[in-house]
């Protein structure tokens, strides 16, 4: 089995620690011994409209320097209640 992180623990959403570009955040989450990250399509992170090809293109090599794996790219869900029945 493979543990990762969501990569939503190093973004402005938890409070508990300062918030870090995705690049930041891909470096403690491997120094932190974790198998991959789960990245967040939300700002800081991986926002599909502040990230061009090239950006896409040297997280994905950070990523591989890391030797992570990227398991899940989440949605940006913040403000929605998955257990609404609505």
């Amino acid at each position: 089995m493979k543990i990762s992180l969501h990569a939503y623990a190093f973004g402005p959403h938890g409070g508990w620690v300062p918030t870090y570009l995705v690049e930041e955040a891909i470096k403690r989450t491997a120094r932190l011994g974790y198998d991959g990250i789960e990245l967040d399509a939300a700002r800081p992170h991986v926002w599909p409209y502040d990230i061009d090809k090239e950006h896409r293109g040297a997280i994905k090599k950070l990523i591989k320097e890391c030797n992570l794996e990227v398991p899940a790219i989440s949605g940006y869900y913040f403000g929605f209640n998955f257990s609404s029945p609505l």
